[in-house]
């Protein structure tokens, strides 16, 4: 009985749905000690020693206390990252019927929208349970169908000179809104003229070069926000009439966002380095939140409205409680602009993506659960192959200092240990840190079995050096 009960209560974390009581119930099923019960444990890399100690990972405990029960439900949540469809954009990138200059043409949008202004494919899921999802790319919007990757619908969108930076779709999943540089258009679902158009103006497009590239509809669908240089627009969606610019922002405008809890509250971050909370009803700034060091490039509400989280410019994420009023949580993991954040339905996790290639999970609390391993695994295929690139070994640089638990898998295989005390076994060897010396030992002992064999040379990039004590002892 207790085994049914166990894998019932698994299921339930691994989909990040537990209760309380299903934590209460797991320790008293593994406060028991029943082999049964114990044995599907193996999967998650827990093990029982003869003394009865408990092995989760590199830690031990002695007992199913509160930090051993935490860090079994962080070894059932690790995401196992898998691929599951591949959708491939066409490119409707206009010809001009010369073939050098089409080709010459093709680069340079491409060069813009991955290289210089950031801007790729745009998508968004519809609200109720993600049923279909549109996708934005290449002068051309696309309806899919979700479980079946099938295309719906399609309605191009002609203009060589512009980008699409954003795509949002209504809370009642009736109407899809795509924002270009200099356009934003407002579609209804299986029609094909779209329902409003809204264009900045000569003026604002001259000294805004970058143009529109974040919009969201309100929680009751009647406004959409759009961030237009330093300012925002308002419009109304029952009439297409623009009803208000709020101001107060020093610099660009980057990402907008509205409170699910209360549809006045607007959240817009800036590169000025701030974030400004707006009442959509009075026009009125509510407050500023100061604590990030660079430009802050998106936002999102945690479900209930409580959490504000940012990300950065600085590499980081903070998590600002707009109830209590405290100083923001600050969470490190990124090596790079954090660009991208979701949180998940159920409100217990925040995903966000960065400009270091990185998709990382994290608790509500601000602990990471799990980062995308598929970077980490090939890493290490192309150390053993003996082609890692220099931005590699950075990558491996900051996950190892970082204490990524992905990268402490990996090590296992290599016969290098990291005690509770941070102490670094390689091979026969013992470091104090992951300096440089460190990480050369890790890579010869990857590539030819012994630590002192090959002639690695580790760059550092930008000029960093890996801080620590620099011999072993």
């Amino acid at each position: 009985m207790d085994n049914h009960k166990l894998d019932a209560i698994i299921l339930k974390i691994t989909q990040n749905i537990h209760t309380d009581a299903d934590i209460s119930s797991l320790r008293q099923i593994l406060s028991e000690y029943k082999n049964e019960a114990l044995t599907q444990l193996g999967k998650y890399n827990v093990n029982i020693g003869n003394g009865k100690d408990i092995h989760i990972g590199d830690h031990t405990y002695y007992s199913w206390d509160d930090n051993a029960i935490q860090a079994l439900v962080r070894a059932i949540r690790e995401v196992s990252w898998q691929c599951v469809a591949i959708l491939t954009e066409n490119d409707y990138t206009q010809s001009t019927g010369i073939g050098l200059i089409d080709k010459l043409a093709k680069q340079f949008t491409d060069f813009s929208q991955q290289s210089v202004m950031r801007y790729g494919l745009k998508l968004a899921f519809s609200p109720n349970c993600g049923e279909y999802f549109v996708s934005a790319a290449y002068q051309v919007i696309k309806c899919w169908q979700t479980n079946k990757q099938k295309l719906l619908e399609e309605h191009p969108v002609p203009n060589p000179l512009d980008i699409f930076t954003s795509v949002a779709i209504s809370p009642n999943a009736k109407l899809i809104a795509s924002c270009t540089q200099y356009q934003i258009q407002i579609w209804q679902l299986n029609k094909e003229k779209s329902l409003y158009t809204f264009d900045k103006t000569w003026f604002s497009n001259f000294f805004d070069v970058f143009g529109f590239d974040s919009v969201t509809f309100s929680p009751d669908g009647k406004i959409l926000a759009a961030n237009d240089n330093q300012n925002i627009k308002l419009w109304n969606m029952e009439t297409g009439k623009e009803v208000a610019t709020l101001s107060g922002h020093s610099d660009k405008v980057t990402c907008i966002a509205f409170s699910p809890g209360n549809g006045r509250i607007l959240a817009s971050c800036s590169y000025d380095k701030t974030i400004k909370l707006s009442d959509i009803e009075t026009k009125r700034c509510l407050g500023t939140l100061k604590d990030h060091r660079d430009s802050i490039y998106t936002l999102a509400f945690s479900p209930n409205g409580e959490i504000l989280a940012s990300g950065s410019n600085d590499n980081t994420i903070r998590f600002w409680n707009l109830n209590t009023g405290e100083m923001p949580k600050t969470l490190r993991h990124h090596f790079d602009g954090v660009t991208c954040l979701v949180f998940h339905p159920n409100g217990k996790s925040l995903f966000s993506g960065s400009n270091d290639k990185a998709i990382a999970e994290w608790t509500i609390e601000g602990e990471i659960l799990s980062v995308f391993p598929e970077q980490i695994e090939q890493i290490f295929n192309r150390i053993e192959q003996k082609q890692q690139t220099l931005e590699d070994i950075e990558v491996l640089r900051h996950s190892l200092l970082a204490g990524d638990r992905q990268i402490a898998k990996q090590l296992g295989k290599y016969n290098v240990n990291i005690e509770q005390g941070q102490d670094i076994h390689i091979g026969d060897r013992q470091y104090y840190t992951w300096n440089e010396k460190a990480l050369k030992a890790l890579i010869n002992l990857i590539q030819f079995g012994d630590v002192d064999e090959g002639n690695v040379l580790v760059t550092q990039l930008n000029n960093a050096r890996l801080y620590g004590e620099e011999g072993d002892r």
